[in-house]
């Protein structure tokens, strides 16, 4: 794990922004530092993943190609709520200071939970920094906004308990 990589979790609330304030002021005008915003998209609706099915085979295929496209319409409209999202912190960065050359971006596009549940996120967010070799994962003291409060325990609260080789910032 490398110090100087630093895992940003980011959504489209004002925690989110306060969480970049906090990073530029800690990283600003430094080149030695890699920061990665990373989105978690939302869970694939219900919905959209499973039918009552057909008795025909041809119907079956037809209704199964048209979830198919919702699904990746779903997919699609996440991805790009993300880089609006994306677009927005990367400007919190550089007013306080950031050069744009350190921040790279990131969404769970080939990862989109089916269920939304809290451990499955935490999960997530430990892997990609263990496989890119981030030493610091930063997130809001408040849940990511698109992710349910399940039993009143909060994502961050579950990235403490569960972080190993890696320093865990929780800002509030």
């Amino acid at each position: 794990m490398n110090a100087n990589r630093i895992l940003v979790a980011v959504d489209d609330s004002d925690v989110s922004r306060r969480v970049a304030r906090y990073v530029a002021q800690v990283v600003a005008g430094r080149t030695d530092v890699c920061v990665r915003l990373l989105s978690i998209l939302p869970p694939i609706p219900a919905s959209l993943l499973e039918h009552g099915g057909a008795d025909d085979a041809q119907k079956e295929e037809q209704i199964e190609a048209l979830m198919h496209a919702e699904r990746e319409a779903f997919q699609q409209r996440a991805r790009d709520d993300a880089e609006v999202v994306f677009a927005d912190i990367k400007d919190v960065l550089r007013d306080g200071g950031v050069p744009d050359e350190i921040i790279e971006t990131e969404t769970f596009a080939d990862r989109i939970h089916i269920v939304g549940e809290i451990n499955q996120v935490v999960s997530d967010l430990l892997e990609v920094a263990e496989a890119d070799g981030f030493g610091t994962i930063v997130i809001g003291r408040t849940r990511l906004a698109r992710w349910p409060d399940l039993f009143r325990h909060h994502v961050a609260e579950e990235l403490v308990h569960r972080a190993r080789d890696v320093s865990v910032w929780v800002v509030g």
